[in-house]
């Protein structure tokens, strides 16, 4: 089911949320059952966005759940919690991956120890994808990481805020 969802959605530009979110969840239980349910997740989707004729850009939100689960509770001693929301905002889609991992100081650290020649490219082909989307369609799509910490100082995982333009059918 994913890699058809997957095969499907690469070939669109746009995405309705109900169908990403279906896809994200294909792949998150996928990293479940192959990470002995070391995590849990939540998606939530604001009463105000029709989740069926409301659109995304297609395969963006993927690459942070992937780096979220890989990098950021992968190595976390005690069960994580992956959660994704969107939220309505004017005439913006917020949309928030935030796990509650090791933070990306200590991932860098981990990826640096046990793949040290290694090259992530995800974040530049989502970045360059969200370039390439908002010059074709003359929109404004984006996003930044946050590196959370609790009250002590101490990393306590990372949250990405995305922002798409509210595209209804």
């Amino acid at each position: 089911s994913l890699i058809r969802n997957v095969l499907d959605h690469s070939q669109l530009n746009n995405i309705s949320i109900s169908r990403e979110t279906e896809m994200l969840e294909n792949y998150m239980e996928l990293e479940k059952l192959r990470l002995a349910d070391q995590f849990n997740y939540r998606i939530e989707i604001d009463p105000l966005l029709n989740a069926d004729f409301t659109e995304i850009p297609a395969m963006v939100i993927q690459p942070f759940v992937e780096n979220a689960i890989w990098h950021g509770l992968l190595h976390k001693e005690e069960k994580g919690l992956l959660s994704i929301e969107f939220i309505r905002e004017d005439d913006k889609i917020h949309c928030i991956v935030e796990d509650n991992g090791i933070g990306r100081e200590a991932a860098t650290a981990f990826k640096l120890q046990s793949h040290p020649k290694h090259i992530s490219r995800g974040l530049q082909i989502t970045k360059d994808r969200l370039q390439l989307y908002n010059s074709r369609y003359n929109m404004n799509a984006s996003f930044d990481m946050e590196d959370l910490k609790d009250i002590t100082g101490k990393a306590c995982g990372t949250r990405v805020n995305l922002w798409f333009p509210l595209l209804e059918d």
